[in-house]
Formats: structure tokens, C-alpha cells, sequence
């Protein structure tokens, strides 16, 4: 499942609401590129189906420049840029989840390439092709 949007872009203390953006990309405002610090918001359900053997794996690709993803109030870890890494998020799942990406000060732009939500199984756990973290 890919989380394209809508994400809440919070770019500027002074911005009066936040900014509707979707992704991926590198987002603007006002036609110029956001640069960090700021901060990508967005909710997103628990998906169905899943049994007990099943992880949700929550997983950043191409994320410029570094960031710290979280999920609800807990701190899954730090996204590097230009890596793909996947979070196992299955016990933090409510029915209404609320993540976060903040991105750390920096003058370069921020841009993101895709955020989805990966289903595995205990099996299929360790051949994701990329670091799964276990916050």
C-alpha cells in the first residue's frame, strides 16, 4: 500500500496552515523548494486481513536529506538518505495510525521517493531486499 498522499507538509512557524502535498517528490512552496527543518504528517489505517504471523512493515525509499520517522508517540528510528529501510510497525498499529517524518536542519531540499506499507510474514521477513528495524 502506498502512502502518496495527502501528507500535511509543516515547513515554517510562520506558514498559518499547513500545506497539502503529496508524494512522492520534492515538495514547494510558492515555487521554491522546502528546505529542512520541516516536518511531513499523515494518517493512514491499520490494514485488514492480517493473521498472527504477519508483520506491517513500514518503509521509507529515497528520503533526502535525513529524517527520524515516527509512528503515533513512538520514535521508530532514523531514515538515511537515499537508503530504503522498513520499520516493523505491527505493535504500534491502532486503527487510526499518525506518522511522522521530520527532517533535520539543512539548507538542501527535502524530497521524498515513496513511503508504503509492505505485508510479510515470519517467513518472508528476512528476504525484503532491505534492513527491516525492530523499534
Amino acid at each position: 500500500m502506498k502512502l502518496h498522499g495527502p501528507w500535511m507538509l509543516y515547513a515554517d512557524d510562520k506558514q498559518p496552515e499547513p500545506e497539502r502535498i503529496k508524494l512522492p517528490g520534492k515538495p514547494t512552496l510558492d515555487g521554491n523548494p522546502v528546505c529542512a527543518p520541516c516536518t511531513l504528517r499523515r494518517r493512514f489505517g491499520t490494514p485488514t486481513g492480517l493473521t498472527d504471523s504477519d508483520h506491517v512493515l513500514l518503509v521509507f525509499q529515497g528520503v533526502t536529506p535525513s529524517a527520524i520517522a515516527s509512528l503515533e508517540s513512538q520514535t521508530l528510528g532514523e531514515i538515511a538518505s537515499e537508503s530504503t529501510i522498513g520499520f516493523d510497525i505491527t505493535p504500534f498499529l491502532t486503527g487510526n495510525n499518525y506518522l511522522q517524518i521530520a527532517f533535520k536542519e539543512t539548507t538542501e531540499p527535502v524530497g521524498v521517493c515513496e513511503v508504503r506499507i509492505d505485508i510479510a510474514d515470519d517467513s518472508e521477513i528476512r528476504t525484503t531486499g532491505y534492513p527491516v528495524i525492530n523499534p
